[in-house]
C-alpha cells in the first residue's frame, strides 16, 4: 500500500514539475515580442512612440442645439410618456431646455445628433422614434407606450 502510494505521488510530482517547466517555456516564447530588449534598435523603439494617437471623439458644436425654453413656459409635458426617456432623462432633457413635445418633434438631424451627446444614449432617439412619437403626441393623439404610461401612473 506505501508503495502505490509513493509511486502515485512520484508522478503526481513529476506531472506537476513538467507542467511547470512547460508553462513557463510557453510563456518566454509567447511574450517575447511584447517586451522590449536592449537589442531593438532605437529606430524601431521611435517609430512605436510616434504612432498617431486613436482620432478623439468629436463632439457636436454649439450650432446643432436644439432650441431650448429658459422655462417651461406653462406646464411642461410629461416626457416620460415618450418610450425610452425615464425620469433621469426627462431631467436631463427639462436641463437642457427641452420641456415640451413640439420641441422634440422639430428636431432636426443636428439636433438629434447635439442630445445624443448630452443625453449619453448614442442612437437612442432615433431608435425609439422620439421624433415621430412626439409628432403625435404634440397634436394631442397618444402612442401605445403612452397610454400604457397613463394607465399604469392612474393606478
Amino acid at each position: 500500500m506505501i508503495y502505490l502510494f509513493s509511486q502515485t505521488l512520484f508522478w503526481l510530482v513529476l506531472a506537476f514539475l513538467l507542467g511547470v517547466f512547460f508553462g513557463w517555456l510557453l510563456k518566454s516564447f509567447c511574450c517575447s515580442p511584447c517586451s522590449s530588449s536592449s537589442s531593438e534598435s532605437p529606430q524601431a523603439a521611435e517609430e512605436i512612440e510616434t504612432k498617431p494617437a486613436a482620432p478623439e471623439k468629436t463632439l457636436p458644436s454649439d450650432d446643432m442645439r436644439p432650441t431650448a425654453l429658459a422655462s417651461s413656459e406653462g406646464e411642461a409635458d410629461d416626457l416620460k410618456r415618450i418610450s425610452g426617456v425615464g425620469p433621469v432623462i426627462e431631467k436631463t432633457l427639462n436641463g437642457l431646455g427641452i420641456f415640451h413635445f413640439s420641441q422634440i418633434a422639430a428636431f432636426t438631424r443636428d439636433n438629434i445628433a447635439w442630445v445624443d451627446n448630452a443625453i449619453d444614449f448614442p442612437g437612442r432617439i432615433e431608435r425609439e422614434d422620439w421624433v415621430g412619437q412626439c409628432a403625435l403626441l404634440a397634436e394631442g393623439k397618444a402612442t401605445d407606450f403612452a397610454e400604457r404610461y397613463d394607465r399604469s401612473k392612474n393606478k
